[in-house]
């Protein structure tokens, strides 16, 4: 996922406390890594974990939905077009649903369903309105 390949991998201990494991061994704190590293470290750890859920319930429960909040904040453009591959890897391995709030007219247009959100003015309430999606 991440393009420059400094990172080897994310390592969590018996205390549940995350860090990045570099290429050349060393280790970096989430709350040292950059807007962009750490929107990566989201999308990596939970993936990860969804990946866990996967092994460890295969077909016997229904998953719950993977939901991927404004994912490319912080991303640069190589990293928003690795998002569609994310998705697919985590449908391939058994995630079914996955909802992706998004702005990124790139990440809307690449969707199976697409569903806008809208605030009325007169009642201060939103709305949600499915759309077809010409893209696909």
């Amino acid at each position: 996922l991440y393009e420059n390949e400094a990172y080897e991998q994310i390592e969590i201990n018996k205390e549940y406390e995350a860090k990045m494991i570099e290429k050349g061994g060393g280790g970096l704190n989430p709350d040292k890594l950059s807007g962009g590293e750490s929107a990566l470290f989201n999308l990596s750890l939970r993936c990860a974990i969804y990946q866990l859920l996967v092994d460890g319930i295969g077909d016997e429960a229904l998953m719950p939905p993977l939901i991927f909040d404004e994912p490319t904040i912080h991303l640069d453009k190589g990293h928003v077009e690795k998002l569609q591959e994310i998705v697919e890897e985590m449908h391939s391995i058994g995630v079914e649903q996955m909802l992706v709030i998004s702005h990124d007219e790139e990440v809307i247009d690449s969707s199976d369903h697409r569903i806008s959100v809208e605030q009325l003015e007169s009642t201060n309430r939103s709305k949600a309105i499915e759309e077809q999606n010409m893209y696909i």
